[in-house]
């Protein structure tokens, strides 16, 4: 779904791997943050909080790896 073209459904697909990644360490997922990247730079507003919902709830699930990154989004946009 987060190849898709339909914010609906980018919304959607953040938010269910953003509540997965809570419960699941993803930083062995290498695409997580390519992912999240993209979906920051959509034009649309609504996904990109919902992204950023997603990265904040992702980070929840293993903050010794993804909140230096966390951190490197923010200063790099």
């Amino acid at each position: 779904m987060t190849q898709s073209q339909d914010p609906n459904q980018l919304i959607v697909a953040a938010l269910t791997l953003g509540e997965y990644g809570k419960i699941k360490d993803l930083s062995g997922e290498a695409r997580i943050l390519p992912t999240v990247q993209r979906l920051f730079q959509h034009p649309q507003e609504d996904v990109k909080f919902a992204a950023s919902i997603c990265m904040g709830n992702v980070t929840i699930g293993n903050p010794d790896h993804f909140l230096a990154q966390v951190f490197e989004l923010v200063n790099n946009s």
